[in-house]
């Protein structure tokens, strides 16, 4: 199993105003468990903001992966997770796993 960290930011995210109404606390990067058990059992760690959206990450898996994006899903606890959301729109904290799973698993 390999393990990997990555750092991800997004400028258009991380103004100083912080428009999104997010608190402070609300605002701190958290490190999100990215794990893919199908193929080689890696796990990736991803830290980031709670107001970046998923797609940041996504993009980042699929190319760590050489993965296409058609045929990955994410989900964290049972949800499916789309690129568009974000952390805290599931209310996630430090330490929350995300599941890529081939999409072919799921046809």
């Amino acid at each position: 199993m390999s393990t990997t960290r990555s750092d991800i930011t997004d400028d258009a995210n991380s103004s100083v105003n912080n428009g999104g109404g997010l608190s402070n606390q609300e605002e701190k990067r958290i490190v999100l468990k990215t794990r893919f058990e199908y193929r080689d059992a890696s796990v990736i760690y991803f830290n980031m903001k709670r107001n970046m959206r998923f797609k940041k990450i996504m993009k980042c898996y699929y190319e760590l992966h050489n993965l296409d994006f058609d045929n990955i899903v994410f989900f964290s606890y049972g949800r499916r997770l789309s690129p568009e959301q974000t952390p805290h729109e599931f209310d996630m904290e430090n330490g929350d796993e995300i599941e890529a799973i081939d999409g072919w698993v799921l046809r």
